[in-house]
């Protein structure tokens, strides 16, 4: 398909440019009263267009804004399995993985290590509640730290998307922690994180 079109592109050049030589020698002995228009007529070839599939432009925003309007987008572009995904595990690690990496910078070594730790914190359920209901969601985040960071706890209990945001911030601006991998150290030592 690639040679076709280039052999069509050399002979409308070849073409060309005989043309213009011809025009020249011609100008060159010839009077200026009759020019001759030379028209050359290249035999188009049917070239295919080629498909080319292209990742859906993301914007940072829609893994770090806390609007429902940016969750909604990011499980439009989520990989689907049916309708309810973004209710499911699979969807939280990686709307998880895309969110730390664009926010934090943290690779595959971090995303393990909070894997790990909300593995162990909620088994990835975003409905979790700890039996005393204080700690809440996929991070099991304490009722406190929502409401500080100004997020209705209804709203929190309905979007994954913001308990990892906020489960992420937590860990990074703790005293101690600033990794999964930190944070997974202490859990190990203490219990809790």
């Amino acid at each position: 398909m690639l040679s076709k079109l280039w052999v069509s592109i050399l002979a409308s050049l070849l073409a060309l440019s005989l043309a213009f030589a011809t025009q020249l020698s011609a100008s060159a002995t010839s009077l200026p009263e009759e020019e001759e228009e030379v028209i050359i007529i290249v035999p188009e070839e049917e070239v295919e267009p080629e498909v080319v599939v292209e990742e859906p432009k993301i914007k940072p925003r829609v893994f770090s804004a806390r609007s429902k309007a940016a969750f909604l987008k990011a499980r439009d572009i989520a990989p689907k399995t049916h309708k309810g995904f973004y209710r499911t595990s699979e969807y939280a690690k990686w709307y998880t993985r895309q969110h730390i990496k664009q926010r934090y910078g943290w690779g595959n070594e971090q995303f393990r290590c909070l894997t790990w730790i909300w593995g162990k914190e909620s088994a990835w359920n975003f409905r979790a509640k700890s039996p005393s209901g204080l700690y809440r969601g996929i991070p099991q985040l304490d009722k406190r730290i929502v409401f500080a960071n100004r997020v209705s706890l209804n709203f929190f209990m309905a979007n994954p998307e913001i308990q990892i945001q906020l489960g992420a911030k937590y860990i990074k601006y703790r005293d101690g922690y600033g990794t999964p991998c930190k944070a997974m150290r202490h859990k190990e030592r203490k219990g809790w994180y």
